[in-house]
């Protein structure tokens, strides 16, 4: 809470997920973390950073599996 609402940016989302559909967003969530990375490098070779951010992308299971 210490940091105003326009420096900082939260959400989550619960999903009932198939396995094939969960495999596809892990690949989907990796892309765009690489992605991000990637651009963020080749903006770093041309000008500075102002601040240090970190983001967090988490995927875990919360219940067992259905039977």
């Amino acid at each position: 809470f210490r940091d105003a609402p326009m420096d900082r940016e939260f959400g989550s989302l619960t999903l009932a997920l198939t396995k094939v559909e969960f495999e596809d967003l892990k690949f989907q969530l990796r892309k765009i973390r690489k992605q991000t990375q990637k651009d963020n490098s080749v903006r770093r070779m041309s000008t500075k950073g102002e601040r240090v951010y970190q983001m967090n992308l988490q995927l875990f299971p919360v219940t067992d599996k259905s039977r």
